[in-house]
């Protein structure tokens, strides 16, 4: 191909099944849409994202061009509002939208392509973007790019369908993973039909996660007089929450005005309060915040003493498959705990960028807390050092001129 054609914009589209509804858009994770943005100073980008009440159709954000589809009566609760596996583990009703769904991406994603004549697709998630990515190629456009990105839920769950997910990965170009953890399980499932495959983390804006974000209004809106431990996640299963709370009691017998503030939304929000308050705790040591603004979340890295992601591999086998908020907590200067499982591995390193514990174990939580509680002033001194690591591994400039040297060489050997 002659290399003058990178002169001019070459056009992207992005294929993501979560996507914010809008801009700031409190429930949804951002990182497709963080990512997509940083890629428009040297491609188009046009995005196809499933649409939902109050969202628009059409609209331009931060240079990117984004499309909605419909697929299923406004006014209720569609497959696509939060996460699609928690929704479908949660109600067989969701399972009658899934055909829906892919019926009406397909034909939106077409009628994108030839409108706005795509050289690439970028499809986030292989199960259901890069199975409808690679139909398109397959039946209306072989000439077509095709780069899939692994987040996790798409490899570590849907495993009967590992026969459909290695067809998929076999008529990609290239295939992204998160973390080193899912390119091992990619090239498991794929066996020697894989394309290459490419570690590329989620990133993080270590401008707006820094060392100089704590804010004294965190601990005085909650009433927090003690020790501050803080939880930043969906509240789903594989997030191993419950297990956090088991462990409080006896972390209360130690540091009894310490308060667990949970920040996030999801499907185990019911049994979890539940639980709290069979404890006697919900209210007064655990408090449940709901979602908060990404933007607001450096203020509450920086103002607790510890974050503690105590993720497992749950009922279904899904599993933390990068977990983005240890890296910004990191990069934010909170003490870190950790468990074994997934992608968190390339993240949390034993004793240098936090601590590492094994899964599904409460008493873990709370001797390794106290542990920290009694000897936090030697502990914090590493945090600088633990903030340097994300800096050079995952801060957003150096994960986009991955991707963009990615779809440059995707270009060039079309």
């Amino acid at each position: 191909m002659d290399k003058g054609r990178l002169k001019v914009k070459n056009n992207v589209l992005v294929l993501a099944s979560t996507f914010p509804r809008w801009k700031n858009d409190d429930a949804t994770p951002p990182f497709v849409y963080e990512i997509s943005k940083r890629l428009t100073d040297s491609v188009n980008v046009h995005v196809l994202a499933p649409h939902s009440k109050n969202s628009k159709i059409e609209e331009t954000l931060d240079g990117m061009n984004i499309h909605r589809f419909k697929y299923w009566f406004e006014n209720e609760k569609n497959l696509a509002d939060g996460a699609i596996l928690s929704n479908l583990k949660s109600s067989k009703f969701f399972w009658v939208q899934v055909p829906f769904f892919l019926i009406f991406e397909f034909f939106s994603m077409a009628e994108v392509i030839k409108k706005y004549k795509i050289d690439i697709i970028h499809a986030h998630w292989i199960i259901p973007s890069g199975f409808l990515a690679v139909l398109y190629k397959k039946l209306l456009n072989k000439n077509i790019v095709v780069i899939s990105t692994s987040h996790g839920s798409d490899v570590n769950g849907l495993k009967k369908f590992n026969f459909l997910k290695k067809w998929i990965i076999k008529n990609c170009k290239i295939i992204t993973a998160v973390s080193n953890d899912l390119k091992y399980k990619i090239k498991n499932i794929a066996n020697e039909t894989c394309p290459p495959i490419h570690v590329i983390p989620m990133g993080v804006d270590t401008d707006l996660f820094n060392l100089d974000t704590c804010d004294k209004v965190i601990t005085q809106k909650y009433g927090i007089t003690g020790k501050f431990l803080l939880f930043v996640g969906r509240l789903s299963e594989e997030k191993g929450i419950t297990y956090l709370i088991d462990a409080m009691p006896q972390i209360l017998k130690e540091f009894s005005d310490t308060k667990l503030v949970i920040v996030g939304q999801g499907i185990e929000e019911k049994n979890l309060k539940k639980q709290a308050s069979d404890l006697g705790l919900l209210d007064k040591n655990i408090i449940f915040v709901g979602s908060i603004p990404h933007c607001d979340l450096p203020k509450y890295y920086g103002t607790a003493d510890v974050f503690i992601g105590p993720s497992i591999i749950d009922s279904d086998g899904k599993v933390e498959g990068f977990g983005l908020v240890f890296a910004e907590a990191i990069s934010s200067g909170i003490i870190t705990i950790a468990t074994d499982v997934g992608g968190i591995g390339d993240i949390v390193l034993e004793n240098k960028t936090g601590f590492i514990i094994k899964q599904k174990k409460s008493e873990e939580i709370s001797r390794k807390v106290l542990d920290i509680f009694k000897n936090s002033e030697k502990i914090q001194k590493n945090q600088k050092n633990a903030r340097n690591y994300i800096v050079e591994n995952f801060d957003w400039k150096i994960v986009s001129k991955k991707y963009k040297k990615i779809l440059h060489d995707s270009i060039l050997s079309k």
